[in-house]
């Protein structure tokens, strides 16, 4: 990353894995432009030197000869992203392999700070770590939902923790002194992006001490995305999919995967009443990064967070 991201107030960010044991229908990493290679949800890449590579980076980064890790810029603009598209950081493979353990391992002893991106309730195992880097650097703990249902999350996140112990996470790390929050990202359209649907699941977030709820409708990409998705949907709600091959076939859909800009602008509306009635931030408050941004970044930052809360107040017109 060249800028700071006003999403996940990262400056830069790492895989680990390069596709999901949790296997989610929807994951945008499926599609073909991420080239993952194999079945998506099984045949997973693990970056085994992956530690190692980090290692060698931050000793050439301290004597200023690295070309590839961007330390300095990381250290003082933002944190380091740990997850991403293409496979989470804290998947069931980490379970054996413990790239993510060591890697925040590292992050401690260099003062580096992170913020964790995950569906997985195994980031607990490292809660030790996460509590030293939070005292040294400054560290945030995400957990992406598409819903605060346990039941639909079992089919369309079969890998995945359930969503009410992925809550109970959030409030297991607040304990600890970590901030935490959550990722509504992305709700399903006809199942999770009701006015109900989103009001109980920002309702969950709240409940559980989340600091903020930062939400998104899904895309869904013409190919192995689009494809999965629709198959996981036609065993289960078989009615929804004439449906929701109608709401992605808009020209929006061709390169990006998006619905239309209407669709959109409805889940919006319900979800800025639900994150009002329940005083709810919308974005990671800059606070929690206040002493990672410098006053240029800090500009920039509060202007995108001010747009998208103006654009949110639009909705509660």
């Amino acid at each position: 990353m060249r800028k700071i991201d006003s999403w996940f107030l990262a400056g830069c960010g790492m895989n680990l894995y390069r596709g999901c044991g949790h296997d989610c229908s929807y994951c945008d990493g499926r599609a073909e432009k991420y080239q993952v290679q194999g079945r998506f949800g099984s045949d997973i890449q693990v970056k085994m030197n992956a530690v190692e590579l980090l290692r060698r980076e931050l000793r050439l980064e301290s004597a200023g000869q690295s070309e590839l890790w961007p330390g300095a810029r990381c250290r003082h603009g933002g944190f380091v992203l740990l997850g991403g598209g293409v496979g989470d950081s804290y998947q069931p493979a980490e379970r054996h392999y413990s790239l993510a353990r060591r890697v925040l391992e590292l992050f401690a002893e260099n003062a580096i700070p992170v913020h964790v991106l995950t569906k997985s309730t195994l980031v607990l195992r490292d809660a030790d770590i996460l509590e030293r880097i939070a005292r040294s650097a400054g560290a945030l703990v995400s957990f992406s939902l598409s819903s605060a249902d346990d039941e639909l999350s079992s089919v369309f996140e079969p890998g995945a923790a359930p969503p009410s112990e992925r809550l109970r996470a959030v409030a297991a790390l607040r304990s600890r002194g970590i901030n935490a929050g959550v990722f509504l990202v992305p709700v399903l359209p006809f199942l999770t992006d009701s006015a109900q649907s989103l009001d109980e699941s920002v309702a969950a977030a709240a409940a559980a001490g989340a600091m903020y709820v930062v939400f998104g409708g899904m895309t869904l990409k013409p190919g192995k995305q689009k494809d999965h998705y629709l198959e996981t949907l036609s065993q289960v709600r078989p009615d929804l999919v004439a449906r929701c091959r109608e709401l992605y076939a808009a020209p929006e859909s061709e390169r990006w995967g998006n619905a239309p800009g209407a669709y959109y602008a409805t889940v919006n509306r319900d979800f800025a009443k639900a994150a009002q009635r329940h005083s709810m931030p919308i974005r990671i408050p800059l606070t929690l990064a206040a002493e990672l941004l410098d006053s240029q970044e800090t500009r920039k930052l509060r202007a995108a967070h001010a747009r998208a809360e103006r654009e949110m107040s639009r909705y509660l017109a």
